[in-house]
């Protein structure tokens, strides 16, 4: 089984990581803060100093703006790792989809309402290994104090209903690490950060 490392939201703190040898990294978003090309450009060199990591997999997230403009070039900046938006890599046999985007608040970035997400994420296949989203599901790992639940209703439908992967992972609301299993779905929120925007936590490992 490939062994796995999931982070989220490191918004520029990723120097300060540590992370584990192991067969596959994943980012669910927001490696910036600001959104401009200097983050994405120090975020691939501190990727190709991660020679314990065989295959290093990239989704961008609401702060990430000047990904949402240049697709083609953040692809091609992105000459350490595979970055996917609306698409599908198969690595170690696992065929893995990410998605950027999560429920419109301000003016960030890969945002829309749930009518929208809910076309998206009918575009996933069903049967794939695993979604890289930077929003959870609704209702799982995505409490937001005074608010509850902000994740997507729309997300939770269809991986729930229709494609069943093996694992979810987000990140993007700073208040939820960690994991939780539900219909035999796995369900990971990967923040590093947290909601102080302080790099705070290890992480999350695990062999799929």
């Amino acid at each position: 089984m490939p062994s796995i490392a999931l982070i989220s939201d490191t918004h520029g703190f990723h120097w300060d990581l540590d992370i584990p040898a192991c067969d596959i990294l994943l980012h669910a978003g927001d490696y910036g803060s600001y959104g401009d090309m200097k983050e994405t450009v120090d975020f691939n060199q501190w990727l190709g100093t991660l020679d314990q990591v065989k295959h290093k997999i990239i989704v961008a997230g609401n702060h990430d703006l000047f990904a949402a403009k240049n697709y083609n070039m953040t692809k091609t900046l992105f000459s350490n790792a595979d970055y996917i938006q609306d698409e599908m890599i198969t690595v170690e046999r696992l065929k893995i989809w990410g998605s950027p985007w999560s429920r419109t608040f301000g003016r960030w970035a890969f945002m829309c309402a749930e009518q929208e997400l809910l076309l998206k994420y009918q575009k996933i296949p069903a049967g794939v290994d695993i979604i890289v989203s930077h929003t959870p599901a609704y209702g799982i790992l995505d409490h937001v104090p005074n608010f509850g639940g902000a994740g997507s209703k729309a997300l939770l439908q269809e991986v729930t209903t229709r494609i069943k992967p093996k694992l979810l992972v987000g990140g993007h609301l700073h208040d939820n690490n960690g994991f939780q299993d539900v219909n035999g779905i796995k369900f990971a929120t990967a923040c590093i950060c947290d909601e102080d925007y302080r790099p705070s936590r290890e992480p999350l490992f695990l062999w799929l």
